[in-house]
């Protein structure tokens, strides 16, 4: 079914253009060349080795490869006090010191446990009629936000995912987000991102070179690429019939992703959209 499970010896790929909107006018950066980075924790030891020593070995020579210390949040879970209260949580001192040592702001907002977290949730979406709902009636209407997406996904994305974010993931989403960052100031053409855990095959990269080759003699403007992430949504994902002789999808709701690759214009949009 995928036509491209050269990339990764993972769960079977697909590579898949992004459906973001095009933007006019992107911010023409100098510099230019690729970059690929693989994201692991130095106290990680045998995963920083065993990714790197994979990479050596299969990835083309003469690409501007290089592993990257990640952000590690948990360093500072000692900053997280709980309030002396009966049913106290993390103090919002405690939260802003996390924040002060990390470099962020984190949201306050986004976790969903009791049913007025649904009805505010309901609310700030523009749902109708919100006030008069049973809890029932609430959380059913909250459940269908997700109903594009398999169940057995959906169900375990909202017990799970719908909470507060641990300061390991603020540390991974920065991770990134300081890799995007320095490529876009960099003027890079295109980056790729590995997990740690990722482990691209000897064709991956010249086939993935092959495609950016062919969406540029076609005028294709592209940001983003998915070179491994789970499919969240039921719908198929479309070819990308655009482009005659492509392999790419465009991308439906995808999580998860052990490896993707950036545009330069895909770096200035997420570089510039206040993360």
């Amino acid at each position: 079914a995928a036509a491209l499970q050269v990339l990764l010896d993972v769960r079977p790929p697909r590579l898949a253009a992004s459906a973001m909107a095009v933007v006019e006018g992107a911010a023409a950066l100098g510099g230019g060349g690729t970059r690929l980075r693989a994201i692991s924790l130095r106290r990680c030891t045998e995963r920083w080795q065993a990714c790197q020593a994979h990479m050596e070995r299969n990835l083309p020579p003469g690409l501007d490869f290089a592993m990257a210390e990640g952000c590690d949040g948990s360093q500072h879970r000692n900053l997280l006090t709980v309030d002396a209260e009966p049913e106290g949580g993390v103090s919002e001192v405690a939260v802003q010191a996390a924040e002060a040592a990390m470099g962020c702001r984190i949201y306050r907002g986004w976790p969903v446990c009791e049913t007025e977290d649904v009805l505010r949730i309901l609310a700030a979406g523009g749902e109708e009629d919100v006030a008069e709902l049973s809890e029932v009636k609430a959380w059913e209407r909250y459940r269908a936000w997700f109903s594009d997406w398999p169940r057995e996904r959906a169900m375990a994305y909202i017990d799970f995912h719908c909470r507060h974010v641990t300061l390991g993931e603020i540390g991974a989403a920065l991770s990134h987000w300081h890799l995007i960052q320095e490529a876009c100031l960099d003027g890079v053409d295109w980056m790729v991102v590995f997990e740690d855990d990722a482990r691209p095959f000897p064709k991956a990269l010249p086939r993935l070179q092959e495609e950016i080759a062919l969406l540029a003699r076609h005028g294709f403007d592209w940001d983003l690429i998915y070179i491994r992430a789970s499919l969240y949504s039921k719908a198929p994902e479309a070819p990308l019939d655009e482009v005659p002789g492509s392999s790419l999808f465009w991308a439906r709701h995808r999580k998860v992703t052990d490896a993707y690759c950036l545009s330069r214009r895909g770096l200035a949009r997420i570089a510039a959209s206040g993360f």
